[in-house]
């Protein structure tokens, strides 16, 4: 059976055609281009209102192989353009993105992410069909780069930040269960929260992947005039979690017309609806 189709979805052109052998182990070669997708209008129909997006992808994916034996498939997919803009932050991809897939394994061939401020680059492999532990397939997978960390405000319109933060990160263990090694590190970053009085300057130092968390190796920010030094761990397994403490010295409050000043030691515990 020979198969071609046409359609728009959210504004974007698709075309898929090929051919698929409605017997045995129903043998298919395919083909889909899309153009012109702008992820701003499933964005602005399903994810938050506050958040503003839109962009330009284009690109094309084949397939071939039995579909009765998924690890038999083989493929790839390249987007010759990839062009983000979150809340007016640009993303781009600086080389075409590339995907394989062979024997089950799917490869990210070539992923450099490039914008203001901000460079990213990522490879690796994931076993997606065929494993043969009972655990899963296989993941293996780094990336490496630095994000502005203006993309803040993308996430919540109340944050002001700059500065950036380096990474080297890599997922290994399995596709239903990475485990995550590596580090992040800040560079002089500087964020202020709208109606908070006090906001955090020069923030630098190293966080490390921990197992199942994020642990503060070293942190360290200017406040009030004050030194602040964090401390603690980020959970992100089995839901969000954070433990994180933080003791200032010599910090400056000023609030309402009035301004003291201490030292203080700060304690941040929970979930999503924390407690200090």
């Amino acid at each position: 059976m020979y198969f071609t189709a046409d359609s728009t979805l959210v504004g974007a052109k698709l075309n898929a055609s090929g051919q698929l052998r409605l017997t045995g182990d129903y043998q298919t070669q395919a083909k889909m281009t899309v153009a012109g997708l702008d992820i701003g209008k499933p964005l602005g129909m399903f994810g938050p209102g506050t958040m503003k997006a839109q962009s330009m992808i284009n690109g094309t994916a084949t397939v071939s192989g039995p579909l009765k034996t998924p690890k038999a498939l083989s493929g790839e997919a390249e987007f010759n353009q990839v062009d983000v803009k979150l809340q007016g932050v640009e993303l781009k991809a600086a080389e075409p993105l590339r995907v394989g897939l062979r024997d089950g394994l799917a490869t990210l061939e070539q992923v450099h992410i490039t914008g203001q401020d901000t460079d990213m680059r990522a490879s690796g492999t994931g076993q997606l069909f065929g494993a043969t532990d009972p655990k899963g397939g296989k993941l293996d997978v780094k990336a490496t780069g630095s994000v502005s960390m203006t993309v803040l405000h993308t996430f919540d319109s109340d944050v002001i930040s700059t500065g950036k933060v380096e990474f080297t990160v890599g997922a290994g263990g399995y596709v239903t269960n990475p485990e995550l090694t590596g580090k992040v590190q800040f560079d002089k970053v500087n964020v202020a929260i709208d109606g908070v009085p006090n906001g955090l300057s020069n923030m630098n130092g190293t966080l490390v992947f921990n197992d199942d968390r994020l642990q503060v190796q070293s942190l360290t920010a200017t406040t009030g005039g004050g030194t602040l030094k964090i401390g603690g761990f980020i959970r992100y397994k089995n839901g969000l979690y954070a433990d994180l403490s933080a003791t200032g010295d010599v910090v400056r409050v000023r609030l309402y017309g009035l301004s003291a000043t201490a030292n203080a030691n700060l304690k941040l515990q929970g979930g999503r609806r924390a407690r200090c």
